[in-house]
């Protein structure tokens, strides 16, 4: 990252793993340490929500591949 942009990021965990991350990344003058804290809060809102219950076309994984896992 630069020295001018602030980042705050959430995990997101599917099975006990981290599958994938949200996140934003701001101008750090336009993003205080309070601001920061609460999109942090909300990022980690969303992420433990992500697949939590289905809906429409989409399935909660059945299982959580490794890289050396055969299709």
């Amino acid at each position: 990252m630069e020295d001018d942009i602030t980042a705050v990021a959430s995990p997101i965990v599917i099975g006990g793993r981290t599958a994938e991350a949200l996140s934003i990344v701001v101008p750090s003058y336009r993003l205080d340490e309070v601001k920061a804290q609460k999109f942090g809060d909300e990022l980690v809102g969303v992420a433990n929500n992500i697949l939590v219950e289905p809906s429409g076309n989409h399935e909660v994984p059945r299982k959580v591949w490794k890289r050396n896992d055969q299709v």
